[in-house]
């Protein structure tokens, strides 16, 4: 079995149990049967250049704070190879080392996304509700990572 998010929400409740092979049937576009987390202003449409797993090896070498691989990339990395094509690539941090985030990408275009909408990202702390931040070299570039927020310590951790 398998969580993923219907939309993006910190909502427990906005979350539906898959089927391994339901999950792997999902496109990132229609993100299974509960319609699309991508967000609808702030250019939700720019177009997506993803990352390459060494290329967010190599920006998060120097992150000085825990991070890792999620969403589709992270099924594929435990299951040993590729289960579906992907259109963007997710990284996980704790939301207490967002800004350690906001450093580490400096010059980068960074939105947060809640409920939709993205919205610039200009301080350093991000709060709840946002859950994820949508980074791009910079403006009019195609979206290349998605940082989401997991609550949590070294020690605990909650995913959503």
């Amino acid at each position: 079995m398998v969580r993923r998010p219907l939309r993006d929400s910190a909502s427990l409740t906005d979350t539906k149990v898959y089927h391994l092979a339901e999950f792997l049937s999902c496109t990132d576009r229609d993100q299974g049967k509960g319609g699309s987390i991508l967000p609808t202003s702030a250019d939700p449409d720019g177009a997506w250049s993803a990352l390459s797993l060494p290329d967010v090896q190599a920006l998060f070498a120097r992150a000085g704070f825990p991070w890792w691989v999620a969403g589709g990339h992270a099924l594929d990395l435990f299951v040993g190879h590729p289960t579906r094509p992907h259109g963007d690539i997710d990284v996980s941090i704790f939301r207490e080392d967002a800004p350690l985030l906001h450093r580490l990408l400096g010059g980068w275009d960074l939105h947060g996304a809640h409920a939709g909408v993205l919205t610039p990202w200009t301080t350093s702390s991000m709060e709840p509700p946002t859950t994820s931040i949508w980074c791009r070299t910079r403006p009019g570039q195609p979206w290349s990572l998605q940082v989401m927020f997991d609550e949590g310590t070294g020690a605990e951790w909650v995913c959503h």
